[in-house]
């Protein structure tokens, strides 16, 4: 019995200490379960990994791999310049393995639940327990975040990878000591360049920090020292050396150093030819809301679905890299300036206001008995509206509204939490708002006009619901802070004072 004793003891010690872990662990798998059981009997299983055209994409460059040894675009024939491999080789193992993807779904399903649990580590970590524990709870019960783990899309697989990479580079910054702060740097390099593999937008990340420490060293030169700035360079070497093979390859194939074909193309087809439509169009705000539709521009602009993107038999390949991107600058450059305010404007507006719940009402079949109620509401055409709502649309209505409230919130929120945090917060939680601020920016500038679409925004997910959390609660933790003395309520990491101690002896 005391034997039994014991273990029980042990067991509820565990549990008392790691009980927010299991609990958002538990929460996060049982609602993507439940949906994952709703979208089988609504539209069938077979939706999850032939439901959208990345996602055939996907399963086909998988399987190529295995039957081929090598990665072979669609048409089986001409090696593959659209895609990295990261996200396929991650597939491949799958069906090498079970010839099955359900596996792979519920890999996703526990790669989720880990992303919610590294949310709250790193918000546990430089901000509260309660903040990292509330934006965790938030991203594991956000739809767009439920759903996009039950398709074979690669944004969980990378914000899994990405979330490693934050922890660490995090780590990096405030770590106190050399052989410490040169692991870290190692392992946030490392992480980053195996998301690259998975996403290309990650590709420029590492570029980026550069302006970013250089912002630390004239705001915070505690932070910057010489070593740690060593340990940045051995970072830069993992981060961008790792990927480097494979821009050797394409330049031995295509002759091209780009990591992919989908700079070019996104440039092309996604930016120059939304901005060639924006310009044309009659309304401005209704083109950027959709609520607009705008007839073909004047000149040599192709509409997107005519690209063959998708398609690799149509030749599209990075041998076409350099004449999309003349296509895109010959559009661009003729109005800079109105098209970096589009651009900024979409993104980041995009992100902050956009609804994405809606997505999943699609993916499970549900489809509009009518069109045009996104015109009909920004008309203020009243009729129009209460006809298309009787007809049909008003679960549709209700899911865009709620989704459109939700992230206008999250955005008011984490506006308020980035201001506390620069004002009142010690400088380690100051600098991780900082860098969660700089990345929300990084996603939506590289996004564009393409904000609107639920997968997007989603790697920038974790960082608006960890400076909204810090919102949420600000009031109650500066009167906490005003009786603590320290500024925000927030007690700064142990190993904090240890590293002021080494820099005074620096």
């Amino acid at each position: 019995m005391k034997f039994w004793d014991f273990c029980l003891r042990i067991i509820k010690t565990r549990f008392a200490a790691h009980r927010r872990i299991l609990f958002i662990v538990g929460i996060a798998l049982a609602m993507r379960g439940l949906l994952f059981l709703v979208f089988m009997n609504a539209v069938g299983v077979s939706v999850f990994w032939e439901g959208a055209d990345d996602v055939r994409a996907y399963v086909a460059l998988a399987k190529n791999m295995l039957t081929h040894g090598s990665f072979i675009s669609q048409n089986e024939i001409t090696p593959e310049s659209w895609y990295t491999p990261g996200y396929p080789a991650f597939l491949a193992g799958f069906w090498y393995a079970a010839h099955s993807w359900i596996p792979a779904i519920v890999v996703q399903h526990v790669l989720a639940a880990g992303s919610a649990v590294l949310v709250y580590v790193i918000g546990k970590s430089f901000f509260t327990e309660k903040i990292g524990f509330t934006a965790a709870l938030v991203f594991a019960l956000e739809p767009t975040s439920l759903y996009l783990s039950s398709f074979l899309w690669s944004e969980t697989l990378f914000l899994f990878l990405f979330l490693l990479f934050l922890y660490f580079f995090l780590q990096f910054l405030f770590s106190p000591e050399w052989p410490n702060v040169q692991t870290y740097a190692v392992l946030a390099g490392v992480f980053l360049a195996a998301a690259t593999y998975v996403r290309q937008i990650a590709f420029l990340i590492p570029l980026a920090l550069i302006f970013f420490m250089a912002m630390i060293g004239f705001i915070a030169p505690p932070y910057a020292t010489r070593r740690r700035m060593y340990g940045f360079v051995l970072f830069l070497v993992m981060s961008m050396g790792l990927v480097t093979p494979w821009m050797a390859r394409n330049k031995i194939l295509f002759d091209s150093w780009s990591l992919g074909a989908s700079s070019s193309v996104t440039l092309y087809f996604i930016d120059a030819v939304s901005f060639a439509y924006y310009r044309n169009a009659h309304s401005k705000i209704g083109y950027i809301i959709g609520a607009e539709h705008v007839e073909k521009p004047e000149g040599d602009v192709w509409p997107r679905s005519q690209g063959g993107i998708f398609s690799d038999d149509a030749g599209f390949g990075l041998h076409l890299e350099d004449f999309y991107t003349k296509k895109a600058k010959d559009i661009i450059l003729a109005h800079p300036v109105e098209y970096v305010s589009f651009h900024l404007v979409t993104g980041v507006g995009g992100f902050m206001i956009q609804d994405t719940w809606r997505g999943i009402l699609r993916r499970a079949g549900f489809t509009l008995s009518r069109s045009g109620l996104k015109e009909a509401l920004f008309n203020r055409n009243i009729p129009i509206v209460r006809s298309l709502v009787s007809s049909g649309n008003l679960l549709w209505f209700l899911v865009g509204f709620s989704g459109h409230v939700f992230f206008i919130a999250v955005t008011i929120l984490m506006i308020m939490g980035t201001v506390t945090v620069f004002r009142r917060g010690p400088p380690i939680t100051a600098l991780t708002g900082a860098l969660l601020l700089f990345l929300f920016f990084y996603f939506a500038v590289a996004t564009g006009p393409v904000a609107y679409r639920d997968r997007y925004r989603y790697p920038a997910l974790p960082a608006m619901f960890l400076l909204a959390a810090t919102g949420l609660f600000y009031k109650r933790d500066m009167l906490h802070a005003k009786s603590h003395d320290l500024g925000y309520g927030v007690d700064e990491p142990e190993h904090d004072s240890k590293y002021k101690r080494i820099q005074a002896k620096e």
